[in-house]
């Protein structure tokens, strides 16, 4: 957690189709491009998912899936 995961407890990573690392965390979703961390959580404004607790994740063509406890989210990758 003190290099940038919301939590010590992951449950999926996936990489995307331009290098991104997507980890399913038990306190959101995280994104590492290599250099910065991005994170996905319920009370973000932007970046914004319906709950916290991510457990799986699917790579699909420009979007990654992830099944969270209050159902499915899409989230479009830029190219």
């Amino acid at each position: 957690m003190k290099n940038g995961l919301s939590s010590n407890y992951c449950y999926d990573v996936k990489q995307d189709d331009l290098g991104n690392i997507w980890i399913a965390t038990l306190n959101g979703l995280n994104k590492f491009d290599g250099t910065r961390w991005d994170t996905y959580q319920q009370q973000k404004k932007q970046n914004y998912l319906p709950s916290n607790w991510m457990v799986d994740l699917e790579n699909a063509q420009n979007a990654i899936y992830v099944n969270g406890i209050k159902g499915i989210s899409k989230i479009n990758i830029d190219k």
